[in-house]
């Protein structure tokens, strides 16, 4: 079998759902050229400066500081309750077709999008990310803000058709540390996952060259990379993060056999099988989500219960052992 091509993995015909589908099935990345029209763009790198602007303030819930000493990204909540309307961020990343695949692949209830980086890469010489794939599966929209025409350029890339390498692999970490088939995120077992260990029979690393405006969906299992990006030059990026479930997973949480994060989208790359709130996975899923807003009013109710007001220490010990006994089964 040859190795998938740019040309392979880029839709000329904008977005035909079929086309789109067909291509994420089998190189797990869809690449739209110049799908985000010149005002919309015009609109999005303003909002894109707007969002970055606020990364450092104390007092601004909604967007915050990512990166780390690697970089310096903005990441903002678009789920936030306490949140402006970014209207070309809203228009483009919540577009019909968009939220129509999502529901296909990652299933209600999801995060559609709520996740929003924008990156801003000065080149030192180096690669932008090593391959890898992500710890905790999702489906991501970016758009390039400027052309990437060249090598050199920091262009995003991946190895088409890589998603069943690092499942695997994503697998045979996981059976060996699960405890009841959960990991719980934020242990230090947590950040021994080998995502970029690169696998035997890797497909090769195809660059993404693409003009601003341009549309790349692809599913996190894939491995994927920032390429080179010559020391001095710059590099802007927006991308849209759509996770399973109503909330993004945090310290304390547990990554479980029998929900989407196991499952990873596989069964619709599969068969094209739709998820359902109803089966397995969307009762064990629920149950945690009750069982996180359970445990998080109890944690408040002890800090009222030290603050203003007594609960009898009896309540509280017998409502912790019940949180207790459920998550050990």
């Amino acid at each position: 079998m040859n190795a998938a091509t740019l040309e392979d993995i880029t839709l000329k015909n904008g977005f035909q759902e079929e086309d789109v589908e067909r291509a994420l099935r089998k190189f797990g990345v869809a690449v739209l050229p110049s799908w985000v029209s010149q005002p919309n763009l015009d609109n999005l790198r303003a909002e894109w400066e707007h969002i970055r602007s606020l990364r450092n303030k104390d007092e601004v819930a909604y967007v915050r500081k990512v990166g780390g000493d690697i970089a310096d990204y903005a990441a903002f909540d678009r789920g936030s309750v306490t949140a402006p309307t970014f209207e070309t961020v809203d228009k483009v990343f919540a577009d019909d077709k968009i939220v129509q695949l999502t529901e296909k692949i990652v299933g209600r209830p999801c995060m559609l999008n709520t996740e929003i980086y924008a990156t801003h890469d000065i080149g030192t010489g180096k690669e932008v990310a090593p391959s890898h794939f992500d710890k905790t599966w999702n489906l991501k929209f970016m758009v390039y803000l400027e052309d990437i025409l060249e090598t050199g350029r920091g262009a995003f890339g991946v190895h088409p058709g890589s998603a069943p390498l690092a499942r695997q692999q994503f697998r045979a970490w996981f059976s060996q540390l699960e405890h009841n088939g959960t990991i719980t995120v934020g242990v230090p077992e947590f950040y021994t996952m080998n995502n970029e260990v690169l696998p035997e029979g890797l497909p090769p690393f195809v660059e993404i060259l693409a003009p601003a405006g341009s549309l790349i969906i692809f599913n996190t299992d894939v491995f994927h990379r920032g390429s080179f990006l010559k020391e001095g030059c710059e590099r802007k990026i927006m991308r849209a993060h759509t996770y399973p479930g109503t909330r993004l997973l945090g310290f304390g949480d547990k990554l479980s056999k029998r929900t989407r994060q196991w499952e990873r989208g596989e069964k619709w790359e599969i068969s094209g099988a739709a998820y359902s709130q109803f089966s397995e996975q969307g009762i064990v899923e629920l149950y945690y989500d009750l069982r996180h807003k359970f445990t998080k009013h109890l944690s408040v109710g002890k800090h009222f219960a030290g603050k203003m007001f007594t609960i009898p220490n009896r309540v509280l010990t017998k409502s912790a052992a019940v949180v207790s006994r459920i998550s050990k089964r």
